[in-house]
């Protein structure tokens, strides 16, 4: 199977050094991992977990203020939900980007 016929999922990917601010912004932080390395080792289980059933990860990196901007424009809470929607609508910025 070829890359465009792949069923691919936007992992939003965080920076260690905005973990912090991560937590500041989120309107769910209890439903976030205390540290990056808890979060990061569990997001990789998952990774490869979506991996195994045959659908493709892709790391997108989030910048926590651009997220926290898109969500204000939005009219969106920082949550679950709408961190997938950023992580997603940033993978068709960079899929647009490479055509």
């Amino acid at each position: 199977m070829n890359k465009s016929n792949e069923m691919r999922l936007a992992i939003a990917w965080y920076k260690p050094e905005q973990w912090r601010r991560h937590h500041e912004v989120a309107a769910d932080p209890d439903r976030l991992e205390k540290t990056f390395g808890e979060w990061q080792i569990i997001a990789e289980k998952a990774m490869k977990d979506f991996a195994a059933r045959g659908v493709f990860p892709v790391k997108v990196v989030v910048d926590v203020e651009e997220l926290l901007a898109w969500c204000n424009e939005k009219g969106l809470p920082v949550n679950g939900e709408s961190r997938s929607q950023y992580a997603a609508w940033l993978l068709r910025e960079i899929d647009q980007e490479k055509k």
